[in-house]
């Protein structure tokens, strides 16, 4: 409900698209820093439902907050606080999902919950084109009311969550784990070195290492989509039709996600994840050419592609990849990198779009198509 509207609550206290920048980069950051505690918390046993709960809890709090916020810096700090959140409950809820799904199934798993994350944000971008358009309600009272779908979230995970990943995910051994690394003659595998295949603990393996460094040039390029929102008003759409236009991405992703996911486990997850960077890249050079509401809204669907395949290959990619000891560090490693990432790159987005929304676009563009050559020259398809 509020993301799409996160534009005008700043640009109504006077910020620019740099403080747009600033606020989703640093939010992300911050959120990044706690990933990376949470997915190690995670590893040595904390309780993932706390977690989990505490991270929605925090988000529902923070979030209608926004609607008393008279300066840029207080609607930056809730924006904070929401992704801190995040942060809080994003590893130990992918963990979750990788402890209780079979192997083969994972990238369908984890395409399922991005589709249902999607599908929230559509309907959530639609109570507020009906709010704001058809009722007629102010700004802030929008806001208020997205306390109302936070408290039930966090009363599912309150009530339906188990409190304990099963006991194939918490592992105190080193131990390869061999139910996810059966042979596979589909294409190249990683290295195979004893080293590789049964590190320590605390070690990451280097075909993980590759794959997240990878995941952070690419992140480089990952502007917030609230840029795509204020850019959409910049070419003359009206702020009523905004969260509409919102709905119509997050349907797409949605519908994307679960026919992604399952291409994954198809095909392989190196492949989906390289050809969604590539779809990104392209959807970003379109976003530079067009000059109408219309016509950038028209690409949105295409755009979309990135997240209905890439969002669940991604993680599947890494549970793949990783022992069972490190599977909740390494899936916290790749959120904080990517996080960390975000603020460059929407700094960066936020200054050269005020030089030119074309150079914006442009060098966005630039940076992922050069992601998905390197991914799929480096990164090695794992064992399934």
């Amino acid at each position: 409900m509020i993301y799409p509207l996160l534009p005008e609550l700043l640009s109504r206290v006077g910020a620019t698209a740099i403080s747009l920048g600033l606020m989703e980069g640093l939010a992300e950051l911050v959120s990044a820093i706690l990933k990376v505690w949470s997915g190690r918390a995670t590893d040595k046993g904390s309780s993932p439902k706390a977690l989990v709960v505490a991270g929605y809890g925090l988000s529902s709090t923070a979030r209608p907050l926004m609607a008393f916020a008279t300066s840029g810096p207080m609607i930056i700090g809730l924006r904070i606080a929401d992704r801190l959140g995040k942060g809080i409950r994003g590893a130990p809820r992918d963990a979750i999902l990788a402890g209780v799904t079979p192997p083969t199934e994972r990238g369908l798993a984890f395409g399922v919950h991005r589709a249902m994350d999607n599908l929230g944000a559509f309907f959530g971008g639609g109570v507020a084109f009906i709010l704001l358009g058809a009722a007629g309600l102010p700004l802030d009272t929008v806001v208020l009311i997205s306390v109302i779908p936070g408290i039930l979230s966090t009363s599912v995970a309150v009530l339906f969550v188990e409190k304990r990943i099963p006991t194939k995910v918490l592992t105190t051994t080193a131990a390869p784990n061999t139910e996810d690394r059966t042979p596979n003659t589909e294409d190249r595998t990683p290295n195979t070195d004893s080293e590789d295949r049964n590190p320590p603990p605390e070690t990451l393996p280097r075909e993980v290492k590759t794959a997240l460094a990878l995941f952070a040039l690419f992140a480089l390029s990952a502007s917030a989509d609230s840029f795509l929102m204020a850019h959409i008003v910049k070419l003359g759409l009206s702020l009523k039709l905004v969260p509409l236009a919102w709905i119509s991405l997050q349907l797409a992703k949605s519908i994307l996600n679960v026919p992604g996911g399952a291409l994954a486990d198809r095909i392989g997850p190196r492949r989906v994840v390289g050809a969604s960077y590539a779809v990104y890249g392209f959807a970003y050079l379109g976003f530079s050419l067009v000059t109408s509401a219309a016509a950038f809204w028209a690409l949105l669907p295409a755009y979309a592609l990135y997240y209905g395949f890439g969002e669940g290959a991604e993680r599947a990619l890494l549970v793949r990849l990783s022992p069972t000891a490190v599977r909740g560090r390494t899936l916290g490693f790749a959120n904080a990198i990517q996080g960390a990432c975000l603020l460059p790159a929407n700094v960066g987005f936020g200054f050269l779009y005020l030089q030119s929304p074309t150079l914006a676009f442009d060098v966005t563009a630039a940076i992922a198509l050069f992601a998905a050559v390197l991914f799929f020259t480096v990164v090695l398809e794992p064992r399934p």
